[in-house]
């Protein structure tokens, strides 16, 4: 170990977090995409990225891994419909996002806000990428004994 101790602050949102760290609250947040406009302002650095690929938005920025440190931990953001939703309508949708998805114009804006576009294609690739997920994190939440509330 590094002989570092850290003290975990919950929040209920980024944005107390991000006030914390600007104000000299707090000397570190784990920090998804919305903070790229503080990067660009100068009024936060990166340390690493919890990734497996550097962030689009800033190139510099390296992962966790890169450093020695093996943690690989994404955010992802998909689009869901009920349960109860006909497949037409389903199929109908997915292609539509794929098609704007797939616009050079949508891929650049995504990027340069630190998305990584086109892992998941469709509702079948999905449904499969949710279940490896579930597959990967069953066993922290277990060995943590997390409960929901």
């Amino acid at each position: 170990t590094a002989g570092i101790e850290f003290t975990a602050v919950p929040y209920k949102g980024s944005t107390s977090s991000f006030v914390d760290i600007v104000g000299g609250r707090v000397d570190l947040v784990f920090a998804g995409v919305d903070v790229a406009s503080f990067f660009r302002a100068g009024k936060m650095f990166g340390v690493a990225t919890t990734g497996n690929v550097r962030w689009g938005a800033f190139p510099d920025l390296s992962t966790f891994s890169e450093n020695g440190l093996p943690v690989v931990s994404t955010v992802w953001y998909s689009l869901l419909a009920h349960a109860a939703t006909p497949p037409e309508a389903i199929a109908k949708l997915s292609d539509a996002f794929d098609v704007v998805l797939r616009q050079p114009a949508s891929v650049k804006q995504l990027e340069t806000n630190g998305f990584i576009t086109g892992r998941v294609r469709s509702p079948r690739d999905l449904a499969a990428f949710i279940q490896s997920e579930v597959n990967l994190w069953r066993p922290v939440i277990q060995k943590a004994t997390i409960k929901l509330n």
